[in-house]
């Protein structure tokens, strides 16, 4: 008998919405689900996991629990491939939000602010900076020139960025709409998403799907630009130029917000019942 897939989902992550949505989702499949709890060892349910579990294994947590799992438990896939900017930049720089931007180390911007305002800032004097990775080092947002100082103070004292760690600095677009895509690479399908940030008015559906088509097929053509990855979390803006990415992300460990988890956990695991040869 064909062993059932099984889902390790770490708790309260999310907000309890969506946390519930998953696991109701969870249950409407053929899954096994173990539930751990925020900010537990991933290394001590090792023992636990293979007690339980005999087939293919997908992991859904925090980024902490994404990048510590390497404990020797037989993951089907857990990604937290190379995300950074620089890796994805310059294959997708026509379709990418960031049309002008720059990569300065950490610990030189208070050197250079005069310079990356001079260069970068929108009318209202503001930039934007992120790091080149996604794990959070510090979240990317929109600084005004008078208030430079104190951020990059506040952000050095909580979360001491290493001085070395590349950052995004570009001029801030304007955006009025937000989407999350949780995306087949394979298929160069959506499986569901989300908006995070809605406009007043709606776009059209044509040049959205268009951007997102273009980015799948260069990312299937091109598998390892961010690790051979069979799904993919896709942010996409929209803004009075049209649709533009945003950034991509781990399915792993990414929120779905409002997406339907159902069509995202069935492609999942129909995958993963075709490598393991049942079909």
């Amino acid at each position: 008998m064909y062993p059932k897939i099984t889902w390790l989902v770490e708790k309260q992550v999310w907000d309890e919405a969506e946390e519930k949505r998953l696991l109701e989702a969870l249950a409407k499949t053929d899954s096994d689900v173990i539930l751990y709890s925020l900010g537990e060892d991933v290394r001590a349910l090792k023992d636990k996991v293979s007690r339980k579990a005999d087939g293919p294994i997908i992991g859904r947590g925090s980024i902490q629990f994404i990048k510590n799992a390497d404990t020797g438990i037989p993951w089907a896939y857990v990604s937290w491939p190379e995300f950074r900017c620089s890796n994805y930049f310059i294959p997708f720089i026509d379709e990418l939000i960031h049309g002008d931007f720059a990569f300065l180390p950490w610990g030189l911007l208070p050197n250079m602010k005069n310079s990356i305002y001079t260069k970068f800032k929108n009318d209202q004097g503001e930039i934007f900076i992120r790091p080149d990775t996604n794990d959070k080092v510090f979240s990317g947002k929109v600084v005004p020139f008078p208030e430079f100082d104190k951020w990059w103070k506040q952000e050095e004292d909580c979360y001491s960025p290493p001085k070395s760690l590349q950052c995004v600095i570009s001029r801030p677009m304007g955006i009025m709409e937000e989407r999350r895509y949780i995306c087949s690479v394979d298929d160069c399908s959506i499986l569901s998403f989300s908006s995070y940030k809605k406009a007043d008015c709606w776009a059209g559906e044509a040049g959205e799907n268009r951007v997102i088509h273009d980015v799948l097929e260069k990312l299937k053509k091109d598998p390892m630009i961010l690790g051979d990855m069979p799904f993919i979390v896709v942010d996409m803006a929209w803004t009075k130029y049209g649709w533009f990415l945003v950034e991509f992300g781990s399915i792993n460990c990414c929120s779905w917000y409002d997406c339907d988890p159902l069509p995202i956990i069935n492609a999942i695991n129909e995958r993963e019942r075709r490598l393991w040869g049942v079909e």
